[in-house]
């Protein structure tokens, strides 16, 4: 091949446009859940995307949502369903029956569930089907995180008249869907992330006498040590963005290195009456919290509108948008850029 002209190869890039925020509603007040869009274009909300095009509701309490690269998966908890939502029209092209949905997480081609039941559930991502259940391994499973083949699992607590809570993270074999471990960490573990070298647990202790803290499982070791206090946590590009929020104090907004490990203030969140919800966008790096509004009693309103606020990723207020009632989570809408790399 005597050919000297340079061989094109494309390189993709992942953009972000915008960041879709899961209204939980209110179960008590019978106010379903709903999902907006916030289009970084415009850097305005567009509210209730989802009723707009299935016209229906999502119904009782979406509590977390998976974006991928065309799909949106949708816990919906009071109605023990997966909703997979097509990113471009909204419209639901299926609904998988799992009892009590709590969290979600992928390796690329399955989807992971936990729930309420104890069970971890393994859904086929081409076809839309659970294709494996977990034995029970716990009593409220909240948040989990697929880690080098294997799922690691919180184990919040045991309801009843008292609660009782756990302090475990659960460990199981992604292929086989069987437990294989458990690690010791703080009260209540409820949410869990990696920067894909080791692994943080949010713990919410039992909202008296234990406090909520962040805790690091160092994975080449297996050791776990408290590196924050903190009720809300995002993870992004080597960052913690962190809100500790404990009942009857007033809130703070720090920022925690990985690579340093040094915890400092991010903003003063002057704009958030009572955080909700925290997410960094881990392309552009900006940070996204939403909160409840005030009340005419002075506390947070359950019942009303909440309102999602941007800050650039040094802290700085951008703007400030209504949302619906109850803003749990935020998720990043994301495509790829192709380009040409000539070798």
């Amino acid at each position: 091949n005597d050919d000297d002209d340079p061989i094109i190869d494309p390189v993709a890039n992942i953009e972000t446009d915008g960041a879709f925020i899961l209204n939980e509603g209110n179960y008590y007040a019978n106010i379903d859940g709903s999902l907006d869009y916030l289009d970084y274009s415009t850097d305005k909300v567009t509210h209730g995307i989802f009723a707009s095009a299935n016209k229906r509701s999502l119904g009782n309490t979406p509590n977390d949502m998976l974006v991928g690269y065309s799909m949106i998966y949708i816990a919906t908890n009071g109605e023990n369903r997966i909703e997979v939502v097509n990113k471009s029209t909204m419209m639901s092209s299926a609904s998988i029956n799992v009892p009590s949905p709590r969290e979600m997480d992928s390796d690329g081609f399955y989807v992971y569930v936990t729930s309420y039941d104890g069970r971890v559930r393994k859904i086929d991502s081409q076809y839309n089907i659970v294709v494996a259940t977990s034995e029970v391994v716990g009593d409220n499973l909240e948040g989990i995180v697929y880690y080098g083949g294997y799922l690691y699992v919180c184990n919040s607590c045991k309801p009843g008249e008292t609660y009782t809570y756990h302090n475990e993270v659960v460990k199981l074999d992604a292929s086989t869907m069987g437990k294989v471990g458990s690690i010791t960490v703080g009260v209540n573990p409820t949410q869990i992330s990696t920067d894909t070298k080791d692994i943080y647990v949010l713990c919410m202790g039992d909202y008296e006498t234990v406090p909520a803290t962040v805790q690091k499982i160092t994975m080449s070791d297996g050791s776990v040590n408290e590196i924050a206090k903190a009720t809300f946590m995002s993870i992004a590009a080597n960052k913690l963005y962190l809100i500790n929020a404990p009942w009857g104090a007033t809130p703070t907004y720090n920022v925690y290195d990985i690579k340093t490990g040094v915890e400092t203030k991010f903003t003063d969140g002057t704009e958030v009456f009572s955080p909700c919800a925290i997410a960094a966008d881990p392309i552009k790096g900006d940070v996204f919290i939403t909160s409840y509004n005030e009340s005419e009693y002075g506390y947070a309103d359950y019942n009303a509108e909440g309102y999602i606020v941007h800050y650039d990723k040094n802290g700085n207020f951008v703007s400030k948008n209504t949302t619906g009632v109850g803003p749990a989570t935020v998720a990043f809408n994301y495509h790829f850029e192709y380009s040409s790399s000539q070798r």
